[in-house]
């Protein structure tokens, strides 16, 4: 089964090869479920169909999938070793005419010269630029844009200025003028004076482009890695089934939550675990919630609980042990509330007023799905739970002030 963790660092480090998140998302449901038409990406992608082609068409331009003409325009992607072997062969050739800039900059310089700057220290500074259009289209190639450039020419050739002097040699607003700086110096382009932290400095092209070279050759080492990772990662992950795809439903009212999960709940073969506050336990009982568990129960489902067991509720916690179910207590319990149907479907409340009144139409909002991922992650946090919670029986006898009763008379709530 693949897990939520595993999906996502798939797709982050996808989005290290020039892949937006949902281009990514689109390639990697297209690898593992097959052949597909934009009409049947809609509801895995959860995008609308303009969405859907624009990622198709991202992705068709980046080489990661391509198009089967046969009637029936289905996209498919791309082996995953050719398709990042693209990516990694356009970040080679990006790093060749890195190279050759560098090489075009420097031709556009004229001699230097050294002045004294306000902060006291010497700086070098070329005479001249020849063709100030051609340097800065050069520049935006080492990932600086217009402004940026601009920006790092006009210290380049005057020297360290403070932000007001290059708020009006840029003709700018002051935070421009920090917004640029600010991604220069992260960039490599710019430093503050060692002597006046108010003075921007530009780094000597040489070093500035040897700086960019370096983080670009660094880089690309560093995707050769992540392509091992990817092909390790996605080597141990399953392919779609037909029909594979799943759903999620937001549910609003109490009315809405009880109907679901009685039918949830009679959907269970095998095994089914909840966890809740003693109020939504006292719900189960009212709304025939409980009934329904004892049914399933009867037909050999393993169903275990989770809840607070105090006095108010001992007796509702009784009833539920009554039916077979196994049931643990967890003192003054106020977190998660879920129900998990064999792994696969799951309902998790994700906010409800525990004191509102107990009426259908009462405001909640509870997540319902089939997805298994989302079946695992609750499931890993009840058996966390239940590993340190109390058997219900233990804790009713407790309540009673009575001792726990020998093995043989509890074992009617297994």
């Amino acid at each position: 089964m693949i897990t939520t963790n595993s999906t996502n660092g798939i797709i982050k480090r996808l989005t290290r090869f020039n892949l937006t998140e949902k281009e990514a998302r689109c390639y990697l449901y297209l690898l593992r479920a097959g052949p597909k038409q934009p009409a049947e990406l809609k509801k895995p992608l959860k995008l609308y169909r303009e969405g859907v082609h624009r990622v198709l068409t991202g992705l068709m331009d980046k080489g990661m999938i391509s198009r089967i003409i046969n009637g029936t325009s289905k996209y498919s992607a791309v082996d995953l070793p050719a398709a990042l072997d693209t990516q990694l062969i356009a970040f080679q050739h990006e790093f060749e005419q890195l190279e050759k800039n560098t090489h075009v900059l420097h031709t556009h310089l004229s001699g230097h010269h050294s002045i004294t700057a306000d902060d006291g220290l010497t700086y070098k500074l070329p005479n001249s630029i020849h063709d100030h259009d051609a340097f800065i289209t050069s520049l935006t190639r080492f990932n600086l844009t217009e402004k940026e450039a601009h920006c790092y020419l006009y210290l380049l050739t005057h020297g360290p200025q403070r932000p007001t002097a290059l708020m009006h040699a840029l003709k700018t607003y002051r935070e421009d003028i920090y917004r640029r700086c600010t991604s220069l110096i992260d960039k490599g382009m710019l430093c503050k004076s060692t002597a006046d932290s108010s003075l921007y400095v530009a780094t000597e092209l040489e070093d500035a482009l040897e700086r960019q070279l370096a983080a670009h050759e660094e880089e690309l080492y560093a995707l050769k890695a992540v392509k091992r990772e990817l092909e390790d990662l996605v080597a141990i992950q399953p392919p779609l089934k037909a029909g594979d795809v799943y759903t999620f439903k937001i549910l609003k009212t109490l009315r809405e939550v009880i109907a679901v999960t009685a039918q949830l709940v009679r959907s269970a073969e095998a095994d089914l675990v909840f966890i809740a506050p003693p109020r939504m336990l006292n719900l189960f009982s009212m709304t025939g919630v409980l009934d329904e568990y004892a049914k399933i129960i009867s037909q050999g489902v393993h169903v275990r609980g989770i809840t607070d067991i105090s006095q108010r509720n001992q007796g509702t916690a009784r009833e539920h042990a009554e039916v077979g179910m196994h049931l643990r207590h967890v003192d003054q319990y106020r977190g998660i509330t879920g129900i998990i149907v064999d792994g696969k479907q799951s309902i998790s409340v994700i906010h409800a007023d525990l004191n509102m009144s107990i009426s259908p139409d009462a405001n909640v909002t509870v997540l319902w799905s089939d997805s298994p991922e989302q079946a695992t992650y609750l499931m890993n946090t009840f058996e966390l739970i239940w590993d340190r919670a109390m058997d219900a029986e233990e804790r009713i006898h407790e309540l009673s002030g009575q001792k726990r009763p020998p093995a043989t008379a509890i074992a009617s709530v297994y």
